[in-house]
């Protein structure tokens, strides 16, 4: 088996490659940083949990906590053993908290790039549900942990401690169902949404690529639990953690690695997932185009969107035609704007 330390450090290699890859895309994309949106701050604040979990969940593997076996005289602990398991518990709950903040913020990412991607009703009404679901799920777990499996807060590092606070058996549930719950729900909105659409056999790998690491990520999830329930003294649990939390990461921000390479290496595109390009030109008012910065509508629009008008190129548009659309969103805002001062006039005229 290869070191924790070894492992843990070379998936964050790959992780930070990965994110660095999509800040430049994102970067090159929207043509400044002010234009970034929610997705990649939390991808930011995501990455800083994750560094933590790193660098935390190697110094966790070498110490000890206040979790003992059966049968452990606890009188035989010196004051200073004492006090090194104390400091390991208080880094196995940082090592959680962080871990639950990675994956977590990477649900939301994955549901805001899935959002941007669809304009079907269905699909945009699921992704809200899944949204409040994630969220809510969130605030449930994290008020337990704090509030109400262990108290007083403080024996999740007191040595003795009750099996409660130091097994932390009821989070550990608590935790797997909510995760692997949400992760299911998730992959269960996106790939219908892929499978409806008229794929070429490239195209369709290439996602079923994106969808196997979003599976995997489910197989930690279930595995990390497994180990941390049946092998509690073990350090399998921690390889689980890293594990999970590292393909979380790199599932979220692989689409935007291959924009930048398109980008870079001049690649061809993967087209419109309809097989026909959403975008044309900003001066016309008939298309709908599904931007990372926003939804353009047009005002003679009279169908409602389909569900397959989904384009995995508009993560990254170009820069010039960025701008294109951004003034069709502006030239709609002030349209809107003058009818409605139009209107106002005329309310006013008949009073």
């Amino acid at each position: 088996m290869v070191p924790l330390k070894a492992e843990t450090w070379i998936w964050w290699t790959f992780v930070v490659l990965c994110v660095i890859c999509r800040m430049t895309s994102r970067y090159l994309s929207l043509g400044t940083v002010r234009r970034f949106q929610a997705d990649d701050y939390i991808t930011m604040a995501a990455m800083c949990f994750y560094t933590t979990l790193i660098v935390t969940i190697n110094i966790v593997a070498k110490s000890d906590s206040n979790l003992l076996p059966p049968g452990f005289d606890v009188n035989s602990l010196t004051r200073e053993q004492i006090h090194d398991r104390s400091y390991g518990s208080k880094l196995v709950l940082v090592v959680e908290q962080c871990q639950i903040m990675t994956v977590w913020c990477e649900k939301l990412c994955m549901l805001l790039l899935y959002r941007r991607l669809t304009v079907g009703v269905w699909e945009i009404r699921a992704i809200k549900a899944l949204f409040l679901y994630v969220i809510i799920s969130w605030v449930i777990m994290e008020v337990l942990y704090f509030g109400v499996w262990c108290r007083p807060f403080h024996m999740y590092w007191a040595v003795p401690s009750t099996t409660q606070c130091t097994a932390a058996t009821h989070h550990l549930i608590t935790n797997a169902v909510f995760n692997i719950s949400s992760d299911t729900m998730i992959l269960a909105v996106a790939l219908p949404m892929f499978i409806k659409t008229r794929l070429p056999l490239r195209k369709k790998i290439a996602i079923v690529g994106i969808f196997s690491l979003g599976t995997f990520v489910i197989i930690c999830a279930i595995l990390n639990k497994v180990y941390s329930f049946n092998q509690p003294f073990g350090l399998e649990w921690t390889y689980w953690y890293v594990r999970e939390s590292s393909t979380a990461l790199l599932t979220a921000n692989a689409a935007f690695v291959w924009a930048l390479l398109r980008r870079v290496f001049k690649l061809r595109s993967l087209g419109s997932f309809s097989g026909k390009n959403t975008y044309t030109p900003y001066n016309g008012y008939t298309p709908t185009y599904t931007t990372t910065h926003t939804r353009v509508e047009t005002l003679h629009r009279k169908k409602t969107p389909r569900h397959d008008e989904i384009d995995l190129d508009l993560l990254m548009p170009d820069s010039d035609e960025f701008e294109g659309i951004h003034r069709h969103t502006e030239i709609h805002r002030d349209m809107g704007r003058g009818l409605g001062n139009e209107r106002a006039g005329r309310a006013e005229a008949g009073e």
